[in-house]
């Protein structure tokens, strides 16, 4: 059971967790099994990330990919994956940037060392720098996010963004104000919910204003009968 951390996720971690039965474990050997898993499921997402951007570099349906990316391509991973425009909208943005401007937190996530939050935070806190200091940023961090919480990892990344760049709270705060929105949705109960998302500012005494996690502050929800 020990020779799960040592194998590498893919197809040989793969093939070594179908053959576990995990009903005749002890608790310790469940917990490995699980990290096993953890880093399994990090690859696939890794490697769902490197397809959905050769999809989005392809600008003819026969065509190899290219550098450029084509402007319909999300519409082909949405109809692909049955998701939402808005849902492959997000995850494209997400699988682009890390391809091209950040592909050692790519290689990481498919090599298993790191998930999907993690790799968003590297991406999303180093949007607004140029790209070889988000780089050097990256270089930095990432060989110690594996082990850290997200919100360790998003203060030491904002830690290193202001010391390279001071004015890189003030440009998130701009681009927080830009992607404010309204998001619509049925609930279970027959209800809806038009929550407001990126809607103000939480500031970090300090460091003036930042965006938080998911949003700027949450708003007000309104709720109607459908």
């Amino acid at each position: 059971m020990d020779a799960l951390e040592s194998l590498p996720a893919g197809p040989v971690l793969a093939a070594a967790l179908a053959d576990i039965d995990v009903a005749g474990l002890d608790g310790f050997d469940a917990v490995l099994v699980l990290k096993a898993w953890a880093r399994q499921a990090n690859h696939a997402r890794g490697e769902l990330f490197a397809s959905m951007a050769d999809v989005l570099s392809r600008q003819h349906p026969h065509g190899p990919p290219t550098d450029t990316r084509d402007a319909y391509g999300v519409f082909e991973v949405a109809a692909a994956l049955t998701m939402s425009r808005p849902a492959a909208h997000d995850l494209c943005e997400l699988a682009w940037d890390l391809s091209r401007r950040l592909p050692a937190v790519l290689a990481a996530l498919r090599a298993g060392v790191l998930d999907q939050a993690k790799a968003a935070v590297l991406a999303t806190y180093t949007l607004t720098l140029p790209d070889e200091q988000a780089q050097a940023i990256v270089a930095a961090l990432l060989p110690k996010a594996p082990g850290w919480t997200l919100g360790q990892l998003r203060d030491a990344v904002a830690r290193r963004a202001i010391a390279l760049d001071p004015e890189w709270t003030r440009r998130r705060y701009v681009r927080g104000l830009a992607d404010r929105k309204v998001v619509g949705r049925r609930n279970d109960d027959g209800w809806s919910s038009t929550p407001g998302a990126d809607t103000g500012v939480s500031c970090r005494e300090g460091d003036g204003p930042t965006i938080a996690d998911a949003g700027l502050v949450r708003g007000t929800t309104l709720e109607r009968r459908m």
